[in-house]
């Protein structure tokens, strides 16, 4: 029978999440925000008990076009710098109806300069939205810098969005076998 995400066929953009090495390294959140930020006045990312799953998770409070990061970063020389594919799910709920939407995205940097990103849409209404998904084509011939979890309203209202169990996946298609540039192009701090 065909895959489905909550009882429904996948939209573009969305797939069922398969077996992988999660690059998240605190999933559930039960230790901290497992190195989730916010950027803009007046948004945050906190550590909360009112979990969707375990005893933690992370809240998203986010005023209209701000963002929530998750960015893992790769060294030059590190072991996975080439992938075709990036794929990013949670367990998400929204704790306040809005009237913007949740933007959910699977997002990568290139080394040579330039990003791509995919976004699953998530409604502003108030509710558990269950496990969503957004999944990105990563272009093989170029080397990766980042790879990023990204979620922003896409509206001037502000969400607050409660998420469990984030999941980072990539498919390695190269690893680097003569790196010439000792050199880390990515600073970890920045989200751009």
């Amino acid at each position: 029978s065909a895959a489905t995400i909550n009882g429904h066929a996948p939209e573009e953009g969305e797939s069922v999440t398969q077996e992988c090495t999660n690059l998240v390294t605190d999933p559930g959140f039960e230790s901290g925000v497992s190195g989730f930020f916010a950027q803009g006045a007046g948004s945050s990312v906190t550590h909360t008990g009112n979990a969707l799953e375990g005893s933690h998770s992370l809240l998203a409070a986010l005023n209209g076009w701000h963002n929530a990061w998750w960015r893992h970063p790769f060294a030059y020389w590190a072991s996975v710098t080439r992938a075709s594919r990036f794929e990013v799910s949670a367990h998400l709920r929204s704790e306040l109806a809005s009237a913007s939407s949740l933007q959910f995205c699977a997002s990568v940097e290139y080394a040579e300069g330039g990003q791509a990103q995919n976004c699953a849409r998530v409604s502003g209404a108030a509710g558990d939205k269950g496990v969503v998904s957004a999944v990105l084509s990563v272009d093989p011939a170029k080397t990766l810098s980042s790879v990023r979890i990204r979620l922003y309203p896409d509206g001037s209202q502000r969400v607050e969005v409660t998420v469990d169990s984030a999941r980072a996946c990539l498919d390695v298609v190269a690893n680097p076998t003569n790196p010439t540039d000792p050199t880390d192009p990515a600073d970890p701090t920045d989200p751009t």
